[in-house]
């Protein structure tokens, strides 16, 4: 964590402050410290274009803290904003790798498409579930990410499995 200030610290760029600040909150609130995750929130919220940053971070910490409902709210509302950078989910398999627009943050549209998927399935709406971890994986696939591609493979098969499909 000291590292990561001192990343910021030595910051050049706004947007490049802001990616790295977002990033100790996430890991905040992965450490289970929501209260010090809460403090990074409410300085992203002071930068105008941190909104759907701010709502992420704000639901994934819902969601560790078991706030479901709370965390699908979020996520839905600053994946309605994160999306508006990205090409829609039907054009997603026209894209080549790597071709998605610089103002396109494919991982954190992911993010909220993961939250959204998650709380989809503890409400028992399966074919939602799909439906968001399929766009997911359009969209990482398009971002050339091989991990999240891998990550959202996983969750497909999770989802396939709970429905009973071979």
């Amino acid at each position: 964590m000291r590292r990561l200030r001192e990343l910021q610290q030595q910051a050049d760029k706004p947007a490049q402050a802001l990616q790295l600040l977002l990033a100790e909150g996430r890991l905040l609130v992965l450490s289970g410290d929501f209260e010090q995750a809460e403090q990074v929130a409410e300085r992203l919220a002071r930068q105008p274009e941190a909104r759907d940053a701010v709502l992420l971070l704000r639901a994934e910490r819902a969601d560790r803290m078991g706030a479901g409902e709370q965390a699908q709210k979020l996520a839905q509302q600053a994946f309605a904003g994160l999306r508006q950078a990205c090409p829609s989910a039907a054009s997603f398999q026209a894209q080549n790798p790597n071709t998605l627009p610089a103002a396109c943050d494919f991982r954190l549209v992911w993010v909220a498409l993961r939250l959204i998927e998650r709380s989809q399935i503890r409400a028992g709406t399966l074919p939602l579930a799909e439906a968001s971890a399929q766009t997911a994986l359009a969209l990482v696939q398009a971002g050339g990410d091989r991990h999240l591609t891998a990550s959202s493979l996983g969750s497909l098969a999770m989802i396939a499995q709970l429905q009973e499909q071979p």
